[in-house]
């Protein structure tokens, strides 16, 4: 399986992701992408503006980290729920950081 990344390194869910990935020892190949990096944040960008899947995210004042988008195209926030449907271990990594979230309540 091969997924396309959206996040921060700083990002808490960003790193449990990441680690999530390890943890499958190879079964899934990803092309990441750090929006901290201005061509990668570009490309987020109209990611998010086009996508229904950010609707939410935007409504609540997430940035919408970490995005996957899957080999079929879609656009997926909920990656432990994708991960789980897809039969992958989920790794929550004991990482700190500041929250993806305007009001500073998450990511």
């Amino acid at each position: 399986m091969s997924i396309k990344i959206f996040g921060h390194p700083r990002c808490p869910d960003c790193v449990s992701l990441r680690a999530s990935i390890m943890a499958n020892e190879g079964q899934i190949s990803f092309e990441g992408h750090d929006i901290s990096q201005l061509e990668d944040l570009h490309a987020f960008m109209a990611l998010r503006d086009a996508s229904p899947a950010f609707d939410r995210s935007r409504k609540i004042g997430d940035i919408g980290i970490p995005c996957i988008v899957t080999e079929s195209g879609a656009v997926r926030l909920d990656w432990e729920e994708y991960f789980r449907e897809q039969g992958f271990k989920v790794v929550h990594a004991d990482a700190e950081g500041p929250s993806c979230s305007i009001d500073g309540s998450g990511c």
